[in-house]
C-alpha cells in the first residue's frame, strides 16, 4: 500500500471518484445481469489500471461476496467501491 502512495505523490492524475470507480467496474459486466462475476470484476480492476487485477479481484471478493455465492451483487458492490477507491486509481 505505502508503494502505491508513493506512486500516486511522483505521477500526476486525477484520483478516480467512488461513482467513476463504480461506473467503470459496472462497464465489465459483460452479459448486462448487474452481477459481477470474478472474471468480469478482474476486468473491471484491469480497467481501472490494477497491476496486478487478478490479486485485486481476490482482495474484492474477500471483503465483498457476504453470501459467498461467487459473484458481486449490488450490495455487495458497495464495499467493491470502498475497497478500489481506496487504492489511488486515477485518471491520466
Amino acid at each position: 500500500m505505502r508503494r502505491q502512495n508513493i506512486h500516486l505523490r511522483t505521477c500526476p492524475g486525477v484520483l478516480l471518484n467512488e461513482a467513476q470507480v463504480k461506473g467503470m467496474l459496472l462497464r465489465a459486466d459483460s452479459n448486462g445481469d448487474g452481477i459481477l462475476s470474478w472474471q468480469e470484476l478482474k476486468e473491471g480492476f484491469k480497467s481501472l489500471g490494477a497491476k496486478v487485477p487478478r490479486f485485486r479481484a481476490s482482495m474484492a471478493f474477500n471483503i465483498a461476496d457476504e453470501n459467498g455465492d461467487g459473484c458481486i451483487d449490488e450490495k455487495e458492490l458497495e464495499k467493491v467501491v470502498k475497497y478500489a477507491s481506496g487504492l489511488g486509481y486515477t485518471i491520466r
